[in-house]
């Protein structure tokens, strides 16, 4: 069995954005320290969220 910690990065104004990043981060190495096997962002239209622009880059096979 594998485990995953997810996480949603609700940006509601009660800190800077580098700050709401930063927990995460930190989220995510205290994840793989504890053993987790990953680390996710789960994403959402409804909630504020903090938003990067990821270039589309094709997955092998063709498949983008």
């Amino acid at each position: 069995m594998r485990f995953l910690l997810i996480t949603l990065i609700v940006h509601n104004g009660d800190r800077s954005p580098t700050e709401r990043l930063r927990e995460v981060v930190d989220n995510a190495v205290l994840a793989e320290e504890l053993g987790f096997d990953g680390f996710g962002v789960f994403q959402t239209e409804i909630a504020p969220v903090l938003r990067a622009e990821i270039p589309s880059r094709p997955f092998p096979g063709g498949v983008s």
